[in-house]
């Protein structure tokens, strides 16, 4: 299954830079779609959900926290 995935420009530009700087390193093409999916695979599992989980009750909390302000 293939899904599209929204990313903002800045995030495009590094993992552009990142899928050149491989590609002449290994002199071959690497994709984009390379560099995202290593990322996501590296990153991706339930060894990182409670890291993942923290990480937005925070912003949650910040988000709240200025509707109080």
């Amino acid at each position: 299954m293939a899904t599209t995935l929204r990313i903002s420009d800045r995030r495009e530009k590094m993992a552009e830079s990142i899928a050149l700087q491989a590609s002449l390193k290994c002199n071959r093409i690497v994709k984009v779609s390379e560099i995202l999916n290593f990322i996501l695979d590296r990153y991706l599992n339930l060894e990182n959900e409670s890291e993942i989980i923290k990480e937005f009750k925070v912003q949650a909390d910040k988000k709240e926290e200025q509707k109080t302000k």
